[in-house]
């Protein structure tokens, strides 16, 4: 009879100059395999909650520690958001076909001038089962680089 072998994680530490000493467990590492736009040498992040509460996460460089990155999944502020993806886009997640891979989604957010954008031409594509993520960029006009955040969400009063 074969035993089961339990495995234990391994904790991941590392600092980033935003958010100070950060520890993860290693099998929660995301990895992009093509690295990301403007940022091709960083593979390895974690994402990690911005604060309870909130739809925001950072998405943080492993190896890399003046970089964090702002996400948020798109449909909390754009529910009709629907890019188009390739096999091509999604050939570095390896995904085995015929497999059911509940891909999630995010997009990075910017604040210049003090309004929060969202960049819907580039989403990032999360393979959350084996870890791997992808940036597919979107080819044409269709998506806003700088897509306001809060346009057309009410306030509650």
């Amino acid at each position: 009879m074969a035993e089961a072998v339990t495995k234990m994680s391994k904790t991941l530490s590392f600092s980033n100059s935003r958010l100070g000493d950060i520890e993860v467990e290693e099998n929660a590492i995301l990895e992009f395999p093509a690295g990301i736009l403007g940022f091709s040498e960083c593979r390895r992040f974690a994402l990690l909650p911005h604060r309870p509460g909130t739809p925001f996460f950072w998405l943080v460089p492993i190896d890399r520690q003046d970089v964090a990155f702002v996400v948020v999944n798109p449909e909390t502020f754009f529910p009709d958001y629907c890019p188009s993806l390739s096999q091509d886009q999604l050939a570095p997640l390896d995904l085995p076909h015929g497999v059911d891979h509940g891909l999630g989604m995010l997009v990075v957010v910017s604040f210049r001038k003090g309004s929060p954008t969202a960049n819907l031409r580039a989403p990032l594509i999360l393979d959350l089962g084996q870890r791997r993520a992808v940036q597919a960029v979107q080819i044409g006009k269709q998506f806003d680089t700088q897509a306001p955040l809060f346009q057309g969400v009410k306030e509650k009063s």
